[in-house]
């Protein structure tokens, strides 16, 4: 793919005039303090800039064909809201990726790519595979970030709430339920978050969630051991509401040290709550099956700040771009998906955020 190109000598230095200055605002699961971070941004080959603590916001694609986004924090506010003089210039008309591809697949097709998945994963070639969607909505006037990412504190108080503008790599928001890792003072928190219904449906939890669930919770268990974690738990399988869906959660807790983070989060990303299992196997079936390009969806982000590392798995996301806003949505599919089912949690998964987009553009200037 036509991805802007990395130096491999050294970190790529985002120049032109509006190109080096980024801003990331944010709310931490469950505390009422909102964060403003400004500053110069950027693009690495790794994540080792973690390993030395200094404040800043990360924000990491799910592949390897874009930079490791890093805005190294000389300006930290909290707010009690964003408001639009916060702002960058361009972040509220950004330009779309270079060469990224954007395909919006309907029902028809979705569920055609759902059952050849499925016929590949009964054939053998991956255990379980992640599929997602983009829905693109089209542009009805000027984008309102920050009143989408008001909203979004309001509404979701317990998930990670983030707007970040990264000239060149463009406006992201989001409301995400998961956490990647919380790291401080030699403890690691995780957790696998696996297995999805709607509040309302009065459902048991299905053979194939429960499946699901557990293929995600073994994965970072082994992954941690391997990277030589110690005094690793996890609990037992819970319910938790996130917006109009549940899922099942394992919390897991492990011991280990800053040098050891940057390699204990590359063992763990992408896990197979994004992508699938076997890793590459299927990452190889993402790539020939969706006609889109994730970008920095199921990628990983979030601030090093105040002796803590806090990294949030890009869910529940869009993406700003001149013609509109682009919506990503997925699930994980294995032997036992039925594709309307599979359908029918991305319709589900999408009510995060589309909602919130309408009735911000439907906001007087």
């Amino acid at each position: 793919m036509p991805f802007r190109p990395l130096n491999p000598d050294k970190d790529m230095q985002l120049n032109t005039d509006n190109q080096s200055f980024g801003m990331a605002a944010f709310s931490l699961p469950g505390r009422s303090a909102r964060m403003l971070f400004k500053g110069s941004i950027s693009g690495l080959t790794d994540n080792t800039i973690l390993k030395e603590g200094k404040p800043g916001f990360v924000m990491a694609p799910f592949g390897k064909e874009l930079p490791v986004l890093w805005l190294e924090a000389e300006d930290i506010q909290e707010i009690t809201h964003l408001s639009r003089s916060d702002l960058i210039a361009g972040a509220e008309s950004p330009s779309g990726i270079q060469g990224q591809r954007i395909h919006q697949a309907d029902r028809d097709e979705y569920l055609t790519q759902v059952a050849h998945i499925r016929d590949l994963i009964n054939a053998g070639q991956a255990g379980k595979v992640v599929l997602s969607r983009q829905i693109l909505i089209p542009a009805t006037g000027a984008h309102k970030p920050a009143a989408l990412f008001n909203m979004l504190c309001d509404l979701y108080p317990d998930a990670f709430v983030y707007l970040a503008a990264f000239p060149g790599y463009g406006t992201w928001a989001g409301a995400t339920p998961e956490t990647l890792i919380r790291f401080r003072e030699s403890s690691i928190r995780t957790m696998a978050l696996a297995g999805t219904r709607d509040v309302q449906s009065g459902a048991e939890w299905s053979a194939k969630e429960h499946d699901e669930h557990a293929i995600v919770s073994r994965y970072i268990v082994d992954h941690l051991q391997q990277q030589g974690c110690t005094g690793i738990t996890a609990t037992s399988p819970y319910t938790v509401k996130a917006g109009r869906l549940e899922h099942l959660r394992t919390d897991i807790t492990a011991l280990s040290n800053i040098r050891q983070l940057p390699a204990v989060v590359n063992a763990l990303h992408p896990t197979p709550a994004v992508c699938g299992l076997p890793t590459l196997n299927a990452e190889a079936v993402i790539r020939q099956t969706e006609k889109h390009d994730r970008t920095y969806y199921t990628g990983y982000l979030g601030p090093v700040w105040a002796g803590e590392i806090s990294l949030f798995v890009n869910l529940r996301c869009m993406q700003m771009i001149n013609d509109g806003v682009l919506v990503y949505v997925g699930g994980g599919l294995t032997a036992l998906s039925d594709p309307a089912a599979e359908w029918e949690e991305t319709r589900l998964k999408s009510t995060t955020l589309l909602p919130v987009i309408e009735k911000m553009q439907n906001l007087a200037d």
